[in-house]
C-alpha cells in the first residue's frame, strides 16, 4: 500500500492553524484540522482522530510550538484511565461472604430463595440469565 502523505500532511494543517487557535478555541480546532484529513483523504473520523493527536503529540516536541499548545487538550485531573477495582472488589466480597441472600425476581419482587451464601446467589442469577429466565438479582 502507496503512502498517501496523511500523517506529513496533518501535521503541516495543525502546525498551520495553531496560531489561530486562541481565537476559534481549542473545540473548533480540532475539528477543523479533522475535518481537513477526512475531506482531503476520504478518512474515517477515528482515523482522523488518531493522526491529529499523532500531529499534537509531535508537535509538543518542538519547544517553540509547545508554548503556543499551552491548555490544549484535557487538563490533567481529567484524563479518564480505568478505575482501580481490586481492592474494592476484595473489600465487597469479603464483606459479602459473611451473609446470608435473598435471590429476587426484578420484575415483581418476588423472593426466588433466601438464605443463601454469595456463591450460591450469584449462581443463581447466573443460571437465570444464562438461560434467559427470569432476571433475577441478590440482595
Amino acid at each position: 500500500m502507496a503512502d498517501k502523505g496523511i500523517r506529513v500532511n496533518v501535521n503541516h494543517k495543525f502546525v498551520e492553524l495553531l496560531p489561530q487557535r486562541a481565537e476559534i478555541g481549542n473545540t473548533r480546532f480540532r475539528a477543523e484540522v479533522i475535518a481537513y484529513a477526512m475531506e482531503e483523504f476520504g478518512i474515517t473520523l477515528a482515523s482522523a482522530a488518531t493522526h491529529y493527536n499523532h500531529a499534537k503529540i509531535e508537535a509538543a516536541k518542538v519547544p517553540e510550538l509547545a508554548a503556543q499548545m499551552e491548555g490544549l487538550g484535557r487538563a490533567e485531573d481529567k484524563k479518564g484511565g480505568r478505575k482501580p477495582k481490586v481492592a474494592a472488589t476484595t473489600e465487597v466480597v469479603a464483606e459479602v461472604q459473611q451473609t446470608e441472600f435473598t435471590v429476587c425476581k426484578k420484575s415483581d419482587g418476588t423472593v426466588v430463595a433466601e438464605k443463601l451464601s454469595f456463591e450460591d446467589a450469584t449462581a443463581l442469577v447466573a443460571k437465570a440469565a444464562a438461560a434467559k429466565k427470569a432476571k433475577l438479582y441478590w440482595v
